[in-house]
């Protein structure tokens, strides 16, 4: 039997998927969280994530991230600032933490 692997980072989640993870399951928590279940275990493709292999991918979902928070605050848009931030690795000690 295959172990599975769950977590709730979407990005990580995405990212899994990007690189042909099959996702087996999404589980509803709470109303505004939820689990991704993988149908096996992703252990070592977690550590390549946060440890930077997917340093092209973190730079897209930063941007992601950034777009929807100026989507859903009204936050006023400073194109050229926003266009020349690029993801480095103080953010990713920051914004990402290892799950159990």
């Amino acid at each position: 039997m295959k172990e599975s692997y769950t977590t709730s980072d979407i990005y990580l989640a995405s990212y899994l998927i990007m690189i042909g993870k099959r996702l087996a399951d999404i589980r509803r928590i709470s109303p505004k969280k939820s689990e991704f279940v993988f149908a096996e275990d992703c252990s070592v493709e977690q550590e390549d994530f946060f440890m930077g292999e997917a340093k092209k991918f973190l730079d897209y979902a930063r941007s992601l991230r950034d777009l929807k928070s100026m989507l859903y605050n009204k936050m006023e848009i400073d194109t050229d600032k926003f266009h020349s931030r690029k993801f480095s690795d103080e953010d990713a000690d920051l914004s990402y933490r290892l799950q159990p």
